[in-house]
């Protein structure tokens, strides 16, 4: 399911699967985020890839946003290695965004 994502061709179920997502790394479902977090580079590059875009809804990059402030600069650096350098710029800027917001 996770390496199906983001699903761009139904924009309804999109947004439902991405919503989904969110709440399953929220809640460290292990489905998801994997063995000793082995998923969460995968994971997070769906929510950073769909992040206020057409792809979710509000509450769901606003989620996003507090997930990215919850999850703490260390482990965001070290996330951010594996993912592509354009979605490491948007890390930076969902992380700056969400803590001005809060």
């Amino acid at each position: 399911w996770l390496q199906a994502l983001p699903c761009q061709e139904d924009e309804e179920e999109g947004k439902k699967n991405h919503g989904v997502l969110l709440k399953m790394v929220q809640a460290e479902k292990r489905e998801i985020v994997g063995e000793g977090g082995a998923n969460l580079p995968q994971a997070f590059s769906v929510l950073i890839d769909v992040y206020k875009s057409d792809m979710a809804e509000e509450e769901t990059s606003k989620g996003i946003g507090q997930l990215v402030v919850k999850v703490g600069e260390s482990a965001l650096e070290q996330l951010a290695q594996q993912l592509k350098e354009k979605q490491q710029k948007k890390l930076l800027r969902i992380h700056r965004e969400a803590q001005q917001a809060s």
